[in-house]
């Protein structure tokens, strides 16, 4: 026990030392000279020199990242070129915002997914199993964005229950501060829902199935009782562990809807950061972030150990032929809706998506406009069937970018030994610490705004995903006796992989990559909806979201068409992939 803790220290040290690193070599990247943009554009050449030679810009980049962790570790995160403040004093200011946000929506998204969680599982193949499998499949899928607009307009415009926008310190008024936090904590803990929900059932499920319940039936303890004392302490360790990890990521993933709710936190202050290209700040709130993510990982594993949790194993999955041919037509109908919609675009459009007609602004949906006018006369269906296009291009480019990468990162790790391998992995978990949108923010900020920097960003967003399923299914692979023979007949790691694995591999393979397209389009979107992915006029669903977003209290219209869409399309490849992975399941269990 004493050895697996050390062990996981060292490895979370290990980790903590790669993100830093990949924090500053990747935001070292960024174009622009961080001494010029403090001084100004009138400055001359002299003054930059000095200025970069005092910030230390003038040394090699390992003695300045050297510099910049003896500073973090002593508390000097430096200085925002922006604000003119300390870095961390920002960090501290702007992280109660963000915490509360972050800790509401996990606590509710807590509750509801164990009760339905909890009911699903005692209550398999019943209406509330069929409602939990449907809220976990659109709570997964949803745009945030879209969301916390429909919110706003229900909630907040019709109702008036809670404000637009604005933030009340709890100081202040603590009723107001609850009224503020309330629709963003929502709109968040329904995205939660999707993972926390699959989590609890699963885990319910395996827990019912185990020696301690038969033994409890067989003393003839009630059944309440039997769950509530056995089964119930045996499943909630996976929950509890997911979402102390999810709550660590929830802190860099609150960025939208800070925007979108006007809320002062640090995910809004990352954005600014972005925007203005203040380094310094943004450094120290990705390395903030990310180690937050690796500590709570760390504690909830070093619990996980305490509690004597053993490994999971899957649940029962008797009497699911019928919810994977559902999941799986499903999917493949709305995928192939909206491929028919992208080819369709190619040959007919209803107008030009980028022909603006003033005199016809806000039309509403008729024969001449299916869905209606923008804010620009322009045609909402014309460009929702051309963003289709692109968000299918980024989609599919920017996973398959991924699935080749991290392939080969996963395959090379796995054929190795010893201290590459240990490298090659901590470098994999390092990446895997940063919050999805967080990491492609940052990645789209070095390698720029439009379709090719988020088709790399996204890319490089899957790459550990697929490094670690490949890693994993190599290393299944090298114990099998067809395997050894090929290495005793003097067949190299490469050729190995490649003719004897990869035919094994590839069902695996093309479920995620699957099932990885409808994240890559939602990514997107939200990269597009915050201004840093497809820029105008190219359109795409997240620009066409953020365009009608001060319009949609007055034409809600124009914010409804674009986020059906969108759900349609992510919840399709999803549905697809679990689809796939299901039938995948069951061929791998008869052979």
């Amino acid at each position: 026990m004493l050895k697996l803790v050390v062990r996981r220290l060292l490895s979370a040290i290990a980790v903590l030392f790669v993100v830093s690193l990949i924090t500053f070599v990747v935001l070292l990247c960024i174009p622009g000279d961080p001494a010029q943009l403090i001084l100004g554009v009138e400055a001359t050449p002299e003054k930059v020199e000095a200025l970069r030679a005092s910030m230390g810009l003038d040394r090699p980049w390992y003695v300045q990242y050297m510099h910049w962790i003896q500073g973090v570790l002593t508390g000097n995160w430096g200085t925002s070129y922006l604000y003119g403040e300390n870095v961390w004093t920002l960090i501290c200011q702007r992280l109660p915002v963000t915490f509360s946000v972050a800790l509401l929506s996990m606590a509710a998204a807590l509750v509801v997914s164990a009760i339905l969680g909890i009911l699903a599982a005692l209550k398999k193949g019943s209406p509330v199993d069929l409602l939990s499998r449907t809220v976990m499949q659109i709570g997964g899928a949803v745009p945030s964005f879209w969301l916390a607009m429909l919110f706003m307009l229900l909630f907040s415009s019709y109702l008036g229950w809670f404000p637009v926008t604005g933030y009340t310190a709890p100081g202040e008024n603590f009723g107001a501060f609850l009224k503020c936090i309330a629709l963003p904590s929502l709109v968040l803990a329904i995205g939660e829902l999707g993972i926390l929900i699959r989590i609890v059932r699963s885990s319910m499920l395996t827990a019912l199935q185990q020696d301690f319940m038969m033994s409890a039936n067989v003393k003839g303890l009630p059944p309440a009782r039997a769950i509530v004392h056995y089964a119930l302490r045996s499943a909630i360790i996976a929950p509890i562990t997911i979402s102390g990890m999810q709550l660590a990521k929830l802190l860099g993933g609150t960025v939208i809807v800070e925007t979108i709710f006007a809320l002062p936190g640090i995910g809004r202050l990352m954005l600014t950061a972005v925007e203005q290209r203040d380094i310094i700040l943004l450094q120290g709130i990705v390395l903030f972030i990310t180690s937050m993510v690796v500590l709570v990982s760390l504690v909830t594993d070093l619990a996980v150990m305490a509690a004597h949790h053993y490994p999971y194993r899957r649940g029962d999955r008797t009497g699911m032929k019928k919810k994977q041919s559902v999941s799986f037509w499903a999917g493949a109908i709305m995928a192939a809706s909206i491929a028919a919609i992208c080819i369709i675009s190619f040959f007919w459009m209803p107008a030009d998506p980028e022909k603006m007609d003033t005199l016809n602004r806000f039309a509403l949906p008729s024969a001449a406009h299916l869905l209606g006018t923008d804010q620009f006369g322009r045609d909402v269906l014309s460009r929702i069937m051309e963003a289709s296009r692109w968000a299918l291009l980024v989609g599919v480019c920017s996973v398959t970018v991924g699935a080749l990468a991290g392939s080969i990162i996963g395959a090379s790790a796995a054929m190795l030994k010893g201290a590459v391998r240990a490298v090659i992995m901590r470098f994999i978990d390092g990446m895997m610490s940063f919050p999805g949108i967080l990491l492609a923010m940052m990645l789209v900020t070095v390698l720029g705004k439009g379709i090719l920097g988020a088709v790399l960003a996204i890319g490089l967003f899957m790459v550990p995903t697929f490094s670690r399923l490949v890693y994993s299914m190599v290393l299944e692979n090298k114990q099998r006796l067809y395997i050894k023979a090929a290495h005793s007949y003097g067949c190299s790691g490469g050729y190995i992989v490649l003719f004897h694995m990869l035919p094994d591999m590839l069902p695996r393979l093309i479920t995620q990559f699957s099932s990885s397209i409808g994240g890559a389009v939602l990514l997107e979107s939200s990269l597009s909806f915050l201004g840093l992915g497809i820029q105008p006029p190219t359109p795409s669903w997240g620009m066409m979201l953020n365009e009608a977003r001060q319009f949609v209290l007055n034409y809600p219209y124009i914010a409804i068409a674009p986020g059906v869409v969108l759900l349609i399309t992510v919840l399709g490849f999803n549905l697809l992939g679990d689809g796939l992975n299901d039938r995948l399941v069951k061929r791998r269990s008869k052979t």
